[in-house]
């Protein structure tokens, strides 16, 4: 009995302490921001003493040292896990390395940090006086598209969360205890069998053949919230990209970024029981290789989404119409509801921006083609060995160009 009296009285205590601290974070700050608006965390310090420089970031892995003192030109490189990705097999297999080894006579910083958005970039920027930079390179957006939150029902998300949720994301505790969570998407806990629906044409073949361990979920979701703030992210994004060229101590190469398009988008709007919603297992199966039937599919049973517009891309693509294929994928990624992947207005805002600031514009997208090959990339954005040293190289020329002009 005096236990649960204890653990009573703890709780009573610790709920008191909460309530406190909350009284307090409103005095200071006012009301926390919504679940409709954005992850913009800004973690990363830069330190000097004694003649070294590092970068802390709240992770021992993402600690990165060097010396404060020049003995050659330095390029800094800033951005997210594309640059930087400090879980990977080889955390060293990265385009800021890759041009390093390009550049003996240059030192090529690394100051990317994994999950970060141009607001942190523009954070990092702000800090480098102490390494005396020559040139800033920056490679970012994904994150901030990806780091949407939700607040509708998810998927595979138990109901009973939801008004926690709402509750929850009116408190200032509960926003820094959740810094790092970038949002409540979750899968279905079991894949879904593709159904058939009597008032439309039965799934093709190949999806009835699938067996459920080959079905790759892409998320359905009930809200749009992700399509609804898409100005509100575009207009950040602009924001924060200028403030991080602006505050730049050196001149800046600012790149566009980079997809995977064989990957499919990460989410479509509407509901489960849906005959879209029960299709989508294979639908975003990598098992599935004819694409133009599941098309077809697909536009009867869903509409025009971001899956059905993705498979009539790769279908337009195995069949030669590249200009197709590319207005599809686009098309696709501007309606995606889990955005894994920046749409193609970061782009455009990057070219933008770039023009007005007098930055030097790095344009991979056009480089390397809105329909890079698979091979450059680990995952849907992530570039591989192949992809780090296809980046390198594009970049090489324009690094080159720049050091010597100043």
């Amino acid at each position: 009995m005096r236990r649960i009296q204890k653990a009573f009285q703890g709780l009573i205590v610790a709920i008191g302490f909460f309530f406190i601290a909350e009284m307090l974070c409103r005095m200071s700050w006012g009301a926390p921001p919504t679940l409709e608006s954005l992850v913009r965390v800004a973690q990363c310090s830069l330190r000097s003493e004694g003649g070294r420089s590092w970068m802390e970031c709240g992770h021992p892995e993402d600690r990165v040292e060097l010396s404060t003192e020049k003995t050659r030109p330095r390029v800094v490189v800033l951005g997210g896990s594309s640059v930087r990705d400090p879980f990977k097999a080889d955390p060293n297999d990265n385009f800021p390395e890759h041009l390093g080894r390009l550049l003996p006579n240059v030192e090529v910083v690394n100051l990317g940090k994994a999950g970060q958005s141009m607001a942190g970039v523009a954070w990092t920027a702000s800090q480098l006086d102490s390494l005396k930079p020559d040139l800033v390179v920056i490679y970012e957006g994904h994150n901030d598209y990806a780091q949407t939150l939700f607040s509708g029902r998810i998927s595979g998300t138990p109901l009973w969360t939801v008004p926690v949720l709402r509750i929850l994301q009116n408190s200032w505790i509960f926003q820094k205890l959740t810094q790092e969570t970038r949002g409540v998407v979750v899968g279905p806990k079991r894949p879904q069998p593709v159904q058939q629906d009597p008032s439309l044409p039965p799934p093709p073949p190949l999806c009835q053949q699938l067996p459920p361990s080959a079905r790759r979920g892409v998320v359905m979701v009930e809200d749009d919230i992700a399509l609804r703030v898409r100005d509100e992210v575009r207009e950040r994004f602009r924001a924060d990209l200028t403030t991080a060229i602006r505050q730049s101590p050196a001149p800046v190469i600012v790149s566009t970024l980079l997809r995977n398009p064989e990957y499919p988008p990460g989410g479509v709007v509407g509901k489960d029981n849906s005959a879209c919603g029960v299709a989508l297992g294979c639908m975003g199966s990598e098992h599935v290789t004819d694409h133009a039937e599941l098309a077809t599919y697909a536009e009867k049973v869903c509409g025009e989404n971001s899956i059905s517009l993705w498979l009539r891309s790769r279908a337009l693509a195995e069949a030669g119409d590249q200009p197709g294929a590319i207005a599809a994928w686009r098309r696709s990624m501007e309606l995606d509801a889990v955005p894994l992947r920046a749409p193609y207005v970061a782009d455009e805002v990057v070219r933008e921006v770039a023009g007005k600031t007098g930055a030097t514009l790095l344009d991979l997208e056009a480089a390397l083609g809105p329909l890079p090959a698979a091979s450059l990339f680990t995952d849907t954005l992530h570039p591989s060995t192949e992809g780090a040293e296809a980046i390198a190289r594009v970049l090489l020329p324009v690094v080159r160009g720049k050091l010597r002009s100043e």
